[in-house]
């Protein structure tokens, strides 16, 4: 159905009373090709019917006027029955629909002729018989053809027009011409009482298919509306569970290095905070040197006799090119003989993350994180938010160190010399 329609909104009192056509003209466009697909089968059925009845009946024309017989069988299967069979299998065609309810008309036009020139040249006898079919041929454009009511209404109207002028151009009895016109009539209205309410009812039945299809297409506008909104309610939650997710494990790592620690115990439970959180097996902490190497502070689940590295120049291994570059290093394709040991063994390990610890553009420690599976996007933001905090208070931690190591050697100094001075 054309989605123009859907948008309008459907009134079925909006339509003339009598043609019953719809006043908006989008909508008897889209009624007339309605009609047109759901009586195709009507009309096909019709066709090869009228054009049968209509030859058969020459068989009453050769026993009432036998001397007409060459002339009714030229007009009734020479020329009617072809066209009728003509628009037949025209009806197949795609351009058919532009052009079926002129032809379909034109078709009871051309019976109705035909009949009246063998009517004119039939004896008396023949003419108040022959006669008859007129109202045949009214019934089968009303009601047979599956023709829009208003078009019908017009054919055979132009076909009665045609009887009448062949009563004024060749006179018949009196009381012929009034009983004839009083069936013809009679049969008009009674078929074109059955041929409006059936109308009535099609055009009916296609404003509640539209209503219908209206309330179809609204109820899929809505659901795919409730669907975007929920789809955009699980993104924003899962972006507020993402960011809780980020805000406990900071605040956890925050936690883990409060109170005073000597920089091993700092690292030691920064890696365990940092493991924990993340759900990763492995991982170590390392700190930079004034000789431009890597001391590692603290590990989880290294192997004791294994041949892990304690100390990495600037620029040797995964932990020096991070230090060297500054970026992080991440790999999710593990060679198979990097494993994380366990109570019995080792496991092949899924990804390595090598984070550098920066202050102002100074490195001041490297992390290295080992799991099992390959490390999410999730996991990489957080390691990249927690290395600032990670950084700051191993860099306070060293800092604090020196201070104290330097009141250490203060306070010796003043005791030696307070003993000298003695």
């Amino acid at each position: 159905m054309n989605k123009a329609l859907l948008s309008k909104s459907f009134n079925e009192t909006q339509k003339h009373r009598f043609t019953l056509r719809f006043f908006d003209s989008d909508l008897e466009k889209g009624f007339q090709a309605h009609i047109f697909q759901s009586r195709l089968v009507q009309l096909r059925v019709a066709m090869p019917l009228g054009a049968f009845m209509y030859s058969i009946y020459g068989y009453v024309d050769q026993l009432i006027t036998p001397e007409l017989m060459a002339t009714s069988l030229t007009i009734r299967s020479g020329i009617v029955f072809p066209y009728l069979m003509i628009i037949l299998f025209f009806s197949f065609s795609r351009t058919f629909e532009k052009y079926w309810i002129f032809l379909t008309g034109f078709g009871g036009l051309m019976a109705t002729i035909g009949t009246a020139c063998i009517v004119t040249m039939s004896n008396e006898t023949g003419k108040i018989i022959i006669t008859d079919i007129f109202t045949y041929i009214n019934f089968w454009i009303l009601l047979l053809t599956g023709l829009p009511f208003f078009s019908a209404i017009k054919f055979t109207l132009i076909s009665l027009s045609i009887f009448e002028i062949n009563f004024l151009l060749y006179p018949y009895p009196q009381e012929f011409f009034i009983s004839h016109n009083f069936f013809l009539w009679i049969g008009f209205i009674l078929g074109a009482i059955p041929a409006y309410l059936v109308e009535l009812q099609s055009r009916r039945a296609f404003i509640n298919l539209l209503t219908i299809e209206k309330e179809v297409e609204e109820r899929k506008q809505a659901e795919k509306s409730l669907k975007s909104n929920q789809e955009i309610l699980e993104k924003m939650n899962t972006e507020l569970e993402t960011q809780n997710w980020f805000k406990l494990g900071l605040t956890e790592l925050n936690a883990s290095m409060q109170g005073e620690q000597d920089i091993h115990e700092l690292g030691k439970n920064i890696l365990t905070a940092t493991t924990g959180f993340l759900k990763v097996p492995k991982g170590a902490i390392f700190i930079s040197t004034s000789e431009n190497s890597l001391d590692r502070i603290a590990n989880h689940a290294y192997s004791i006799n294994g041949d892990s590295k304690n100390t990495f120049k600037f620029g040797e291994g995964l932990v020096g090119q991070a230090a060297v570059s500054g970026n992080s290093i991440i790999i999710n394709d593990i060679a198979k003989d990097h494993g994380i040991a366990f109570g019995i063994g080792e496991l092949p390990a899924g990804g390595i993350l090598v984070y550098p610890l920066m202050i102002k553009n100074q490195v001041v420690g490297v992390i290295e994180l080992i799991s099992f599976e390959p490390f999410s996007e999730n996991q990489k933001k957080w390691v990249e938010e927690a290395s600032k905090i990670i950084a700051l208070s191993i860099h306070t931690g060293l800092h604090m160190a020196e201070n104290s190591l330097m009141q250490d050697v203060d306070t010796i100094l003043n005791q030696e010399f307070k003993f000298n001075s003695d």
